[in-house]
């Protein structure tokens, strides 16, 4: 069993503090997207105390564990969506250097 100051990161600003859980993994898959309707690329984000973020990387659309998301800021919000999914498949496609 982890204790929970593992399995969370603070930030202290002056008189406020913010929590949150901390990143549990990362994975990408090709998934059908619901938008888009068709295959597309997927970024996904585990959390330690929730379910998995995954975010299509063509229309930039969020679901969190499997419940479609609102865009709070329509355009802002999907471009950087669709952002962080294409740096993900960068990263993660990049070859890896040896030691």
């Amino acid at each position: 069993m982890r204790l929970w100051q593992e399995t969370v990161s603070c930030e202290v600003y002056g008189n406020l503090t913010i929590c949150r859980a901390n990143l549990d993994g990362v994975k990408r898959k090709i998934d059908w997207c619901y938008d888009c309707k068709g295959r597309r690329r997927f970024g996904m984000w585990f959390y330690e105390w929730y379910g998995a973020r995954q975010i299509c990387g063509n229309c930039g659309r969020r679901w969190e564990d499997g419940e479609w998301m609102p865009f709070s800021w329509p355009v802002s919000d999907r471009q950087d969506n669709i952002e962080k999914v294409r740096t993900l498949w960068r990263k993660s496609a990049a070859p890896k250097e040896k030691p």
